[in-house]
């Protein structure tokens, strides 16, 4: 991957944090495959707002906006091949992007994990990494894929079929006008419910995933101990995590009736509203069950852009694990190597270490070993030979010496 592609970002947008993990053949395929997926949400758009004169012709057998029923009837034809096209290469580039996503990724984060030092790697590390390249790739190479083309071509179209609105009626444009901004603001809220049940089941999870890995490492001095067949540990974990998982469907549950509620309250009051106007007269009858027909249309790109936006949420949080990794400390290596060193002894005075604050593997160790002679560390499992070995390799950089 390209140097720029690895460049930090403070901006907590989704997409250019998205973006970061491709390389640059990807990132211009899905930019491309963006505006394909805009195109054919606008060709969308005004399919809708030719319905309404093309029945108004339909209805009189006079044009409507100079065009008459079979004029816009190749009108509608036209914006359906060419949105029908747009949304197909849109969609081939976009998976084509999610795909290169996922390779990328894979290869981002191997390459950083191989830099990091060992007092990063905790005892949920090897879990949470796994699920990272497994379920989590896949999961949010679906959001390059689907979820944000699906949104930018939905939005468009909702965009496009409020402007034609205006010119269809004026009250219900100024209806639109004042309540999708209230509509979008309870999806924010409804998907911030959403992002915060994910990210409790997803909490859950990792915990799961890592005390798995660590139950299966462990085999060995749990049988020792007789406790291989009853680990409380693991049993602990499924337990909080149950809990969390019922707390977070709790919160999406929330999400998603605030969702569908604050969407089927828009349309139903276009459809009263529209109604209102057919019985008082100011449109006819036709005109009336097609504004209608077109009002439950509008209700589905509604639902589909606020199925795009927790489908969104869900990803976000496993962007901002994916993020915590890539920015992590790297372990600091020397500009110009010297030359090689002529004495072999090695030798460490007072050195401290832990993987966890607060709890010391080593406190206080000096070694000197002189040149050409062996030296044996023996101890019990855990008592840190292991870990002076990689300090002696300089695997970590966290270690400190009196």
């Amino acid at each position: 991957m390209k140097k720029r592609a690895m460049q930090m970002s403070n901006s907590k947008r989704f997409l250019p944090r998205l973006r970061r993990y491709m390389d640059e053949g990807d990132r211009r395929q899905h930019r491309l495959g963006t505006l394909l997926y805009a195109l054919s949400g606008v060709m969308c758009g005004i399919g809708l707002a030719i319905m309404m004169p093309a029945t108004m012709a339909l209805q009189s057998g006079d044009p409507q906006w100079g065009l008459t029923f079979w004029g816009w009837a190749v009108a509608l034809a036209a914006v359906t091949v060419v949105g029908s096209t747009a949304s197909f290469f849109g969609t081939k580039l976009s998976y084509a992007a999610g795909l290169g996503f996922m390779r990328n990724m894979q290869v981002v984060i191997g390459n950083k994990v191989s830099r990091l030092p060992l007092g990063w790697f905790k005892a949920d590390s090897a879990g949470r990494l796994s699920r990272m390249v497994t379920q989590e790739m896949i999961s949010t190479g679906q959001a390059a894929a689907l979820y944000v083309g699906q949104l930018i071509k939905n939005a468009a179209a909702a965009i496009v079929f409020c402007a034609a609105v205006w010119l269809w009626s004026w009250q219900i444009g100024i209806m639109l006008t004042l309540s999708i901004p209230i509509l979008f603001l309870l999806l924010r809220v409804s998907q911030a419910c959403v992002g915060k049940g994910n990210g409790l089941e997803d909490s859950a999870e990792r915990d799961i995933a890592a005390r798995i890995v660590e139950f299966a490492r462990c085999q060995g001095a749990l049988r020792a101990c007789r406790a291989g067949a009853d680990y409380a540990e693991l049993e602990d974990s499924f337990v909080e995590g149950r809990k969390r998982s019922v707390r977070g469907l709790w919160w999406s549950a929330l999400g998603e009736i605030l969702s569908g509620a604050s969407v089927q309250m828009l349309v139903v009051s276009m459809i009263i509203a529209v109604s209102y106007l057919g019985a008082s007269g100011s449109i006819g009858a036709l005109e009336t069950v097609v504004m209608i027909g077109v009002a439950l249309r509008f209700t589905t790109l509604l639902n589909e852009i606020a199925s795009a936006l927790f489908g969104m949420e869900d990803r976000r949080a496993m962007l901002d694990g994916m993020d915590e990794v890539v920015e992590a400390a790297e372990l600091p290596v020397v500009d110009a190597s010297k030359a090689c060193p002529t004495d072999a002894s090695v030798r460490m005075g007072e050195v401290r270490f832990s993987y966890v604050k607060e709890k010391p593997i080593l406190r206080g160790v000096d070694l000197d070993v002189p040149e050409g002679s062996m030296v044996a560390i023996v101890g019990p499992s855990g008592c840190g030979k292991t870990t002076m070995l990689k300090l002696i390799a300089r695997k970590s950089s966290f270690a400190e010496c009196g």
